[in-house]
């Protein structure tokens, strides 16, 4: 951790002082940022793979057909329902399949809600 004071009434800087400054103050910032751990997420994959999510179900109203908000007055309103996730999730992609592209920190899913 790192730290830099600057008490009230303090003369005003040269510029090599002040240059000398902004180095700390950049060194510091960089150590801060490098000293913080990566964000690590669960990763899945796209099918076959079957999982388990956690999260709380919301519904979200969004314009549609036909100008999908250009014309809220004639646009039809549609409601999704979206899980919004309690741990965020890596998707790998399928470079076999271009529709399946990787994906990270994904923290919200639309379900889509079909009978088998």
């Amino acid at each position: 951790m790192c730290s830099v004071i600057i008490k009230e009434g303090m003369r005003v800087f040269s510029a090599k002082t002040s240059w000398a400054l902004i180095l700390v103050v950049a060194w510091c910032s960089l150590q801060t940022i490098a000293s913080q751990p990566a964000v690590r997420h669960r990763v899945l994959h796209y099918d076959p793979e079957k999982v388990m999510l956690k999260g709380t179900l919301v519904f979200r109203t969004f314009y549609g057909p036909p100008n999908y908000g250009e014309n809220p007055r004639t646009d039809s309103k549609e409601t999704q329902s979206i899980l919004v996730l309690d741990d965020a999730f890596d998707v790998i992609g399928d470079k076999q399949d271009p529709l399946n592209e990787t994906e990270r920190g994904v923290n919200r899913v639309t379900l889509v809600f079909s009978n088998p």
